[in-house]
């Protein structure tokens, strides 16, 4: 009798499974352009849930870098 990967699997092997393709989709998509990661991650033939995870990380970490690039710039210092 065959069984699916995730039947009779914890809830925490679930979602350690889970946390590494999202990791791995994201070190992959971060090897990209940010012009192309969108598109990337959405050609990736993963889980719906797993690429919406993946790009709101993007865009969060993206945002970040923005924000923080700015601040450098506005230092006294220059960066």
């Amino acid at each position: 009798m065959s069984r699916t990967p995730e039947e009779g699997d914890s809830e925490e092997t679930i979602a350690s499974r889970r946390g590494l393709r999202i990791r791995a989709l994201f070190d992959a998509a971060v090897l990209h352009p940010r012009s192309d990661r969108r598109d990337y991650v959405l050609g990736s033939g993963e889980q719906d849930s797993i690429r919406d995870e993946v790009l709101e990380i993007l865009e969060f970490v993206e945002a970040t870098i923005v924000e923080e690039s700015a601040e450098d710039e506005d230092s006294p210092d220059g960066g």
